[in-house]
Order: C-alpha cells, then structure tokens, then sequence
C-alpha cells in the first residue's frame, strides 16, 4: 500500500492533469474542425495552435506526475502504466514539444537549443495513453486516499 501524503498528492495530481490533457484535446479536434471547414479563417488556426501548445503542457505535467510517483509510491502498477506510456509517447519526443514552447523566447531570439522542423504528433495515440496513465494512477493511489478520509472521519 503507498503512503497517505504522497498518494493524496498523486491522486489530485494526476486527476487533475489527465483532465486538463481531455480538455485540451476536445478543444484541439474542434478548433481543427473549424480550421479545416474555413481554410481562410486565421483566427481558426491561431486557435488550434493555442489548444494543441496548452495539450502539450498538460501532456508533460501528467508525465511529470507519473515520474515523482514512480519514484515516491514505487508500486509495480505505476512503473507499469508509465513504461506503457513511453512505449506511445516517447519521453524525448516530450521533452522536445515542451522545451521548444516553455523556451520559445529563447527560440524567437536564435537562441534556442533544438533545430525546430514540423511537429508530427499522433494526438489521437498520445490523448489515449494519457487517459490510460492517468487512469492508471486514480487507481493504484484511490484505495489509499479514501482510506486516509475514512480514518480522518472517525478522528473527527
């Protein structure tokens, strides 16, 4: 069983940033209808952009979820869920979507680290494994949250 603190911490956590990474990619498959039905229509496609870089950001710190539980609750079923969702999301792949839109300043000024091409990303793969991972851990941290809250009940 994990910890009380830590998996609360998760539970919330993860609850919140695979919800955030749905909701991202609802308002991406729309504003991308929207884009595709009016070619024309730029501020359809500014749209798109900014729901699919806020995704990115909610894909990351869903990952970083999973990393600090792996190594907090260190329990098979997380190690498990991560490891599936690097097998559909590579980390590096990650990293490198996040950095270039975390650092854009640096990238507007020559700055930036990584040679910038097209953006290639299976949304429809990488949403998926998000919900699983995210699904993931609600489970392995849920049975010991809503045992701290009934232990919590009784002491009041």
């Amino acid at each position: 069983m994990v910890t009380g603190v830590n998996a609360r911490w998760v539970y919330w956590q993860a609850s919140m940033w695979a919800r955030a990474v749905e909701l991202q990619c609802e308002a991406w498959n729309f504003a991308r209808q929207k884009e595709v039905a009016e070619p024309s229509n730029t501020q359809a496609h500014v749209d798109s952009w900014i729901v699919f870089e806020l995704w990115v950001v909610a894909l990351w710190r869903l990952n970083l979820v999973a990393r600090a539980a792996s190594i907090a609750l260190q329990t098979p079923d997380i190690s498990e869920a991560r490891a599936e969702f690097s097998n559909v999301v590579p980390n590096a792949r990650l990293k490198e979507l996040r950095d270039s839109r975390e650092h854009f300043d640096d990238y507007a000024l020559g700055k930036g680290r990584l040679k910038l091409g097209g953006v290639s990303v299976d949304v429809d793969a990488w949403n998926e494994a998000a919900r699983k991972l995210g699904a993931a851990l609600i489970a392995a941290t849920l049975p010991t949250v809503l045992a701290q809250q009934e232990v919590e009940s009784i002491r009041l």
